[in-house]
């Protein structure tokens, strides 16, 4: 199912990131995380993560506005089980929509959706998903990744396995991450 993600990103030169409502976290981790790396992969392509703001997490770049007056745009939501959660006006409007998610399954909303409740976090899955098509991960990528883990896991007191610590530490090497500063940020700046 990635790969068919993956392929319907090179397919659209316009693309909207979208996520639940009541944001958090690992929704603007997975989020920013993944329109980053469409920029640096697809520079060609315009990118818009949108969704309602909160100052609460302000520590996340700024969301776009996206006026979603054009035709063929695809829509990929992350962290979102359910289409009447999706933090977006219009999602019909949408030529295709693709879906990357933890949860447990509730609805099919998208064309292409790829669900994994073993994940500790979209975040999680947004990295596979980049890793495994290659696509371009840098140290701001890495940190929004980072966050989102950190924060779904509440600073791995739960949905954490082996295979957590296993992505953490590999982000934390290959990226030159800075741990205490993030889980810190995370902290005092506001997490669940």
């Amino acid at each position: 199912m990635l790969e068919n993600i993956y392929k319907k990103i090179k397919e659209y030169n316009t693309i909207v990131i979208a996520r639940h409502i009541g944001v958090d976290p690992d929704a603007l981790g997975s989020q920013f995380s993944l329109k980053r790396s469409i920029e640096k992969t697809f520079p060609e392509k315009k990118v818009y993560a949108v969704g309602s703001k909160s100052s609460k997490y302000n520590y996340f770049p700024k969301l776009d506005k996206y006026d979603n007056k054009e035709e063929n745009v695809l829509l990929i939501v992350v962290d979102t089980p359910d289409k009447k959660r999706v933090d977006i006006a219009n999602i019909d409007s949408y030529k295709e929509i693709c879906k990357i998610d933890h949860h447990p399954f509730i609805e099919t909303f998208g064309e292409f959706e790829y669900i994994n409740t073993q994940a500790s976090s979209a975040s999680e899955l947004v990295l596979e998903f980049l890793e495994k098509n290659n696509m371009e991960i840098d140290q701001e990528i890495a940190n929004y990744i980072f966050m989102g883990i950190v924060s779904d896991t509440n600073r791995f007191l739960f949905n954490t396995t082996h295979v957590t610590f296993e992505i953490m530490h590999n982000l934390v090497e290959k990226y030159n991450l800075n741990v205490e500063s993030v889980i810190t940020l995370i902290k005092t700046l506001g997490n669940k």
